[in-house]
């Protein structure tokens, strides 16, 4: 996925631009909930609600909930009762970016898919709170798929930290506002 998709997924309420294209098909995206998750509703039918890599999101192990941050928080689930082993992850928060986990996003612990997880949230939050205060997010750190900017990579641990790690293992919220709260105080802290 390249930086101006990614851009456009982070970005609520926007146009589409004329490159705003399925990361599974690649086929022009016009409406705005397809453009925020970067797949168009007939391939997002197609891969059981899973959005993220090349594929389409098929790599992962976790399932994307179509549900906007700002409407419903950050969610973090976990269905009971599906199969044997480890139950998969539900939240409601896309693939745009990937460091430390391939296999996808976690929660409950520190390890590397809570971390990945964060590291997309983070991203996201920030810079729709930025863009809203007329703040431009500096900098540029590459990642194994994507870049963020600087002041996301300097914030995604501690988010991790306050917010995902010590979520229940079988699931919990964030409310939007607490997310705002928190983008806030660390925009006050960069700029």
């Amino acid at each position: 996925m390249t930086s101006a998709q990614q851009k456009e997924l982070i970005e609520r309420d926007r146009p589409a631009a004329a490159t705003s294209t399925c990361i599974r098909c690649e086929r022009p995206l016009t409406n705005p909930r397809s453009i925020r998750r970067g797949m168009g509703q007939v391939c997002f039918s197609k891969t059981g609600g899973v959005v993220g890599g090349a594929s389409g999101g098929n790599d992962y192990s976790d399932r994307y909930l179509d549900v906007d941050l700002e409407e419903g928080g950050l969610i973090m689930n976990r269905p009971d009762g599906e199969g044997k082993g480890k139950p998969p992850v539900e939240t409601n928060v896309p693939h745009l970016v990937e460091q430390h986990s391939p296999s996808g996003f976690e929660f409950g612990y520190g390890g590397s898919g809570p971390a990945d997880l964060a590291l997309n949230v983070t991203m996201i939050v920030l810079n729709r709170v930025a863009d809203e205060k007329g703040i431009e997010l500096e900098g540029s750190v590459d990642l194994e798929s994507g870049s963020v900017s600087r002041p996301v990579w300097r914030s995604y641990q501690e988010f991790k930290s306050r917010f995902v790690a010590p979520c229940p293992r079988d699931g919990g919220r964030v409310p939007w506002e607490t997310l705002r709260e928190w983008a806030e105080e660390k925009l006050t802290e960069i700029t």
